[in-house]
């Protein structure tokens, strides 16, 4: 259990003092330094469980659960974070317990000195990942509802939407239960491109949606502008939306006319990644950004039905 601990804690070391927030989503910390984890944990196990897997995988978990609250009360984790890293980390965990599992008994005899001479593993991968440049990729997320009205009728709600109350909205996963702050305004600054809507979130997150497109009753779409560190401050440290690791760029509104008296409103939002494990965060992306749209939208649908 030292090893694990004394692994996990250089890597964590390593990662603050580097200062990289791409580093956080990386292959090592992601993949390697759970699986080497895995593998200590599996040597710590009292050898009378070592022979049954399954009672192996048990403390495997329960351990491993243990490292995760670590995370989450000592080095003050946030809560975003701590639940993308918890799959993966049980995931490879097991990996790197079952591996160990089927080599215990050829390295019975220098399974500590292995032990203690792989933690440098985490750090030397670290070393060559700050050397490379992870893939960027651009994704999209997009929810739609259905209105009781025309496109000329919700096109102001649109624009403005102003004292939002605590009760409004939808029940969702990312603002009830994680605790991402709901929205409480969005107000307009002038007329046309380049005017500008002011978000607030809760109590303490600002930003801006700077407009660039406007077409009356059919589409707005605006680019992300954010001024201060108030996302990350108070949703989780290593989520800023203007970083290398992920940038939210632009987003929109598009109108649609089902019949003569139904619509379809949809809110997307364009993002960008810079990691190696894009295509896990992008899961999140579509869990994250599309409760938040989802209660935006149903924000507005049931002002628009209380009309």
């Amino acid at each position: 259990m030292a090893f694990a601990v004394l692994a996990a804690g250089l890597a964590y070391a390593f990662i603050v003092v580097n200062g990289s927030n791409e580093l956080w989503s990386g292959f090592t910390f992601i993949m390697l330094l759970p699986m080497l984890i895995g593998a200590f944990l599996s040597l710590a196990t009292p050898i009378e469980y070592r022979n049954h897997f399954r009672s192996l995988f048990s403390i495997q978990f329960y351990l491993f659960g243990v490292l995760i609250l670590v995370f989450a009360l000592i080095m003050r984790e946030g809560v975003i974070c701590i639940l993308m890293l918890a799959l993966p980390w049980l995931v490879f965990g097991m990996i790197g317990s079952w591996l160990s599992f089927l080599v215990r008994r050829r390295i019975r005899v220098r399974g500590r000195f292995l032990s203690a001479s792989i933690l440098i593993l985490p750090i030397m991968s670290l070393q060559i990942e700050t050397q490379l440049d992870p893939p960027e990729t651009l994704y999209r997320v997009e929810r739609s509802v259905v209105i009781t009205a025309t496109p000329a009728d919700i096109w102001p709600s649109l624009l403005s939407i102003d004292n939002i109350q605590a009760g409004e909205g939808k029940w969702n996963f990312t603002q009830d239960l994680v605790g991402v702050p709901r929205p409480t305004s969005a107000v307009l600054e002038g007329t046309g491109l380049g005017a500008t809507r002011h978000a607030a979130w809760g109590k303490n997150i600002r930003f801006k949606e700077h407009i660039t497109a406007w077409q009356s009753d059919e589409e707005l779409q605006w680019r992300f502008h954010f001024d201060d560190d108030s996302i990350s401050r108070y949703t989780d440290r290593h989520i800023a939306p203007n970083s290398d690791l992920l940038r939210i760029e632009t987003g929109g509104y598009r109108l649609e006319l089902i019949d003569a008296n139904a619509s379809r409103l949809t809110l997307y939002t364009d993002y960008r990644t810079q990691s190696w494990m894009h295509l896990y965060a992008s899961l999140w992306g579509e869990i994250y950004l599309g409760d938040i749209q989802e209660n935006i939208l149903a924000l507005i649908k049931n002002r628009q039905d209380q009309l």
